[in-house]
């Protein structure tokens, strides 16, 4: 399977991430990985972005009146501009706070 695929399942909830992450983990094992600006695959990009994303998932649970529609929102958006650049193959980190995923979660 190729990393694009690999990409685009990481986006399909937590579990798709896991399975991606595994899929990863397993292919690492095997094969080389071609290192980028980024550094890793097109998978260990998305991995790290999704992370983050889901993350600030679990912080939007909080009870915080309004702001949480905002948040929703925005991370709804991430999530989709996310996706449409992995579909596309571009290594796009997320407005703001993407760079920081790349650096917070370099262990994927």
């Amino acid at each position: 399977m190729n990393d694009r695929v690999k990409a685009i399942i990481a986006h399909i909830t937590i579990i798709g991430w896991v399975v991606a992450l595994l899929m990863h983990l397993s292919s690492k094992k095997s094969a080389p990985t071609m290192s980028n600006a980024f550094g890793g695959t097109l998978n260990q990009f998305y991995l790290r972005q999704m992370l983050g994303v889901f993350i600030f998932s679990l912080v939007n649970m909080l009870p915080l009146g309004m702001l949480n529609l905002v948040i929703a929102v925005t991370l709804f958006a991430a999530w989709l501009y996310s996706l449409a650049m992995a579909i596309q193959e571009k290594r796009e980190p997320l407005p703001f706070v993407g760079a920081y995923f790349q650096k917070w979660f370099d262990f994927i």
